[in-house]
């Protein structure tokens, strides 16, 4: 049996994306240029999106194709819908990129994103996914392989208020 986040409504799929992204459309139809998906992958990959490419006004179906056509030629799309299928999962892998041997500058930022940006909301379920999947705390893991304030600012971002 698949799970009941699977049947979302029309109306509850308008309010996720108007809350998400600070819009007001009335109608999921409104979405269907593309730029919506792209403003939504582009919230989850901050600056690997090509929204310069996307279209706000595309109105016609060739200008809608072509905002599709623009975003699934990036390697985002894919990484987006892992976000949205299982968050903590998603950023727990995002994480644990940070670490690894040669990770470029991109992947370091991004752990200074994820971390600040869930630090507030879903850090316990991360912290929880994390020891699952990788066999250890998140906070051991981080400790280990960061120096001094730094390292300090990432473990007060993963123990918030605990």
């Amino acid at each position: 049996m698949m799970d009941e986040a699977y049947f979302a409504s029309r109306n509850e799929i308008l309010a996720w994306i108007n809350s998400t992204l600070h819009l007001n459309l009335s109608k999921v139809e409104e979405a269907a240029s593309g730029a919506v998906h792209g403003q939504l992958m582009d919230a989850v990959h901050t600056g690997m999106v090509p929204m310069h490419k996307v279209n706000f006004d595309a109105k016609n179906e060739y200008k809608m194709i072509q905002n599709y056509k623009d975003l699934a030629d990036d390697a985002c799309l894919l990484e987006t819908v892992q976000c949205l299928n299982s968050p903590p999962t998603y950023f727990c892998k995002i994480i644990n990129q940070a670490f690894k041997e040669g990770a470029h500058k991109i992947e370091k930022e991004a752990l200074n994103r994820v971390l600040v940006s869930r630090s507030e909301t879903d850090m316990t379920e991360i912290k929880e996914v994390h020891h699952q999947l990788y066999g250890a705390k998140l906070e051991d893991v981080v400790a280990t392989n960061t120096h001094g304030n730094y390292r300090d600012a990432l473990l007060s971002l993963i123990n918030g208020k605990e």
